[in-house]
């Protein structure tokens, strides 16, 4: 494990730690694609890099600012037990067949269709942490404005710590300087109230409208 990879996931860690917009410690974060734009964001608008040292690249891609390293970062985490993922099949206020489990994609539709893929689940070659998360967010998406492009990138994750994960942030601010361990604190949580509580559309809004260089690449821009 290097050194700057150990600090950057420190990042990850506190900002899954800090309470989001329910105040609650520890607050899950529903959606990879929030996932990204929040430590994209708190790297722009927080004091993160200064106090660790380093933080996460982000590249143009096809949502915007997108960060290959927290993909990596999320299943090494998770691989130790600390960072728990959930896929979900988003709520799409209708009826899903029996056959639909825990874990399979359902995409959003074009016009009134809804397609259920049954028999496969995101690859993990796939970088999933660039995937649209809910239709409810997405119903933009129907009618003529649908893009069949994202048809495949409609799952939902959430991303919660662990007890060890927990246990593991504590520590990790424990380890600091009080004042950084104070200000990451205060920043981290100041992001994810602030930018979590939004809708995923008004939340890539902003981010696109402020941050404009980072969307060049992106598919979806035109449907914002």
């Amino acid at each position: 494990m290097s050194k700057r990879a150990a600090l950057r996931r420190r990042m990850l860690v506190v900002l899954l730690f800090v309470p989001g917009p329910r105040g609650v410690k520890a607050e899950p974060i529903r959606g990879v694609t929030r996932l990204q734009k929040l430590l994209f964001l708190a790297t722009q608008e927080t004091e993160a890099k200064r106090i660790l040292g380093v933080a996460y690249d982000f590249d143009p891609y096809r949502f915007g600012p997108y960060s290959a390293e927290l993909h990596d970062d999320v299943e090494f985490l998770e691989s130790l037990g600390l960072i728990s993922t959930n896929s979900t099949i988003p709520s799409v206020g209708r009826d899903v067949p029996d056959s639909a489990k825990k874990g399979k994609i359902i995409w959003p539709g074009a016009l009134s269709a809804i397609v259920l893929k049954t028999t496969q689940t995101v690859p993990r070659a796939v970088p999933a942490s660039d995937a649209i998360e809910s239709r409810k967010d997405y119903d933009f998406l129907e009618g003529e404005s649908f893009d069949p492009v994202l048809a495949d990138e409609s799952e939902e994750r959430e991303f919660c710590l662990t007890k060890a994960g927990v246990a593991h942030a504590e520590e990790v601010l424990g380890t600091m300087r009080r004042q950084d361990a104070d200000r990451l604190y205060a920043d981290l949580r100041d992001i994810k109230i602030k930018y979590g509580k939004l809708a995923l559309r008004s939340l890539l809004r902003d981010v696109y409208a402020r941050y404009e260089r980072w969307t060049i690449e992106s598919e979806i821009k035109h449907l914002l």
